[in-house]
Order: C-alpha cells, then sequence, then structure tokens
C-alpha cells in the first residue's frame, strides 16, 4: 500500500467532489485514520498501530474527524419491491440512527448491486457532522453501545480499515446502473450532530468464546440469537459466525431452524422479518460463514 495524500474537506460538498473523483481512481481508496509518523509511505503495510502493536502503521486521528461512512452490506428487503434508487435510499436511510434522518448524503452503490434483482442493499453512505468524533467511540458505539441495534457495519471505524472508493469495472458491459450508481442526495441540513454517548464500563470477560464453548456448550450461541430484533441482519451474523466458529462439526439443517424459530419469535424490527426467513438469504449467511472459517471438506 501506498500512502499519496492527504485531503482536507470543509463540509458534506467538498466531501462528495472528492469522493466523485476517486471513483475514477482504481488503485486509491480512503483510510479513515493517518499514517503513524517516521513510517515509509510508500509500501507500507495496512496494519494498526495499538499499545499492544507498537510497530503498526496506522493510528486513528486525534480528536477524531467531522465525517464517517457507513457500509450497509447485503441488507435483505425483497419483500418491499422498490423499483427506484429514491425508494431504496430512503429505505437505508430509515434504518439509521435518526440524527441522520434529514442530513444531506453522498451515496454510493456496491459493485453487486442490483445484480441479485434487488433482494438486497449494498451502499456506502457518507456524512459530514457538525464536531469530530473518534474512530474508536463510535466503533463502540455501533457494536455494542446504543447504535448496536442498527444494522451498521462497525469496521469502516478502524483506523486502518480501507473504504473503497472507486466505482467497479464491467468486462465486456455498461454499468447497469449508470448515472444512479452515486450521487449527492440534498437534506435539511448539511452536516449531523450526534447526541452524546459514553461507553458503559462492563466487567472483563472470563473466558473466550472458545473456552466459554467448552465449558457452557451453546450458551454462547443462545445469548446471540437473543440480540436478535429489533435488529436483526447483524445479530444473526454474529450468531451464526459464533456457531460455525465454536462447533467442531456444524449441523447445518439444525442451525437453519434454530435460526428460523429466533427469527420468529424475536421483538419486531425495522425490516420485515419475511426478509431474514428467505431460504436465499440463509443460505447466503449460512455458507459465507462456512467459508469464512474453513469448514467445508
Amino acid at each position: 500500500m501506498r500512502v499519496s495524500s492527504y485531503a482536507q474537506v470543509d463540509n458534506i460538498y467538498a466531501l462528495s467532489t472528492w469522493l466523485s473523483v476517486l471513483e475514477s481512481m482504481p488503485y486509491h481508496a480512503v483510510v479513515r485514520g493517518r499514517l503513524v509518523e517516521g513510517r515509509d509511505p510508500i509500501g507500507v503495510r495496512r496494519t494498526l498501530h495499538t499499545v499492544v502493536n507498537p510497530e503498526g502503521n496506522f493510528e486513528a486521528v486525534p480528536g477524531g474527524l467531522t465525517w464517517l461512512m457507513f457500509d450497509i452490506d447485503k441488507l435483505p428487503v425483497a419483500s418491499y419491491g422498490y423499483t427506484t434508487t429514491g425508494e431504496r435510499l430512503a429505505h437505508l436511510i430509515s434504518i439509521l440512527p435518526s440524527e441522520f434522518h434529514h442530513a444531506t448524503f453522498r451515496y454510493q452503490w456496491s459493485s453487486s448491486a442490483g445484480l441479485d434483482d434487488w433482494s438486497t442493499l449494498s451502499c456506502h453512505l457518507w456524512f459530514f457532522l457538525s464536531e469530530p468524533w473518534p474512530c474508536r467511540t463510535l466503533y463502540e458505539r455501533i457494536e455494542y453501545g446504543d447504535w448496536k441495534d442498527y444494522d451498521i457495519d462497525p469496521a469502516p471505524f478502524t483506523a486502518n480499515q480501507l473504504h473503497y472508493t472507486a466505482a467497479p469495472i464491467f468486462i465486456g458491459t455498461d454499468d447497469p446502473l449508470a448515472a444512479d450508481r452515486s450521487g449527492l442526495v440534498p437534506g435539511a441540513v448539511d452536516s449531523v450532530a450526534l447526541s452524546p454517548w459514553m461507553r458503559e464500563v462492563t466487567p472483563r470477560p472470563m473466558f473466550t468464546a472458545v473456552e466459554r464453548e467448552e465449558r457452557f456448550p451453546g450458551a454462547g450461541f443462545e445469548d446471540l440469537l437473543a440480540d436478535i430484533g429489533p435488529s436483526y441482519h447483524r445479530p444473526i451474523l454474529r450468531a451464526v459466525a459464533h456457531y460455525v466458529a465454536v462447533t467442531r462439526n456444524p449441523d447445518i439443517s439444525w442451525l437453519g431452524q434454530r435460526l428460523r424459530e429466533a427469527i420468529w419469535s424475536a421483538p419486531p424490527g425495522r425490516n420485515r422479518v419475511e426478509d431474514y426467513l428467505d431460504e436465499r438469504y440463509l443460505h447466503r449467511v449460512i455458507y459465507g460463514a462456512l467459508s469464512k472459517y474453513g469448514r467445508f471438506d
């Protein structure tokens, strides 16, 4: 990886302009953090600089940043029957915390968007903030804070995480989304004022996930299933990943049935429950976890 430049942006419009430029640059991307002083910017490994890893190359910007990107991946919406970009974007905004509902934002659909007849939505949503927020605070707020029930991936709020910005390249055909691939959507406000949040101090767990599974078989998986609703997508992903990671011989048939039972009995959420019971969705989630943890013979 080569660190080539830093861009100063002061509002959502400047940010949108830079992102538009980056779409035509396939070998560039955005990193939320900064290069540690003294590191070689050419050929640098994208490792995180922390207390336990002082040799890491990227660190969070002190004081935080005034922009953020939400990564929505494979959110199931088949039952809604949306037919326009506006409807799909409105749905994505509706599942974000309320502070973002009326703000100007930049969107960019992923390379896979629309290729499944829009049964799922995958998109990057960029916003500008009224004041800087640290990476770690936003990560913790999404992972286990007051935003944990929103289907938002916390990974982009790690200082060394790449934010892919290049437009996809389609070989032998035109971009099926054409001009709708990305754009700026004006809102009532151009910057988002986030509500206050502070991390609660929680006791350190006595066991790792694997150790707990050995002592209390199935307990961790059931705890994760109980987190389903009102958010569905991320709790389902976490529960399946945990089961596959700690189970020596995963029972796929049983796993699918147990997921259906948990989804049916979960509190109602922002999306329709039938989209999460869709066999295509469950198949993708389960076999994605099996592939990730190398559980295919």
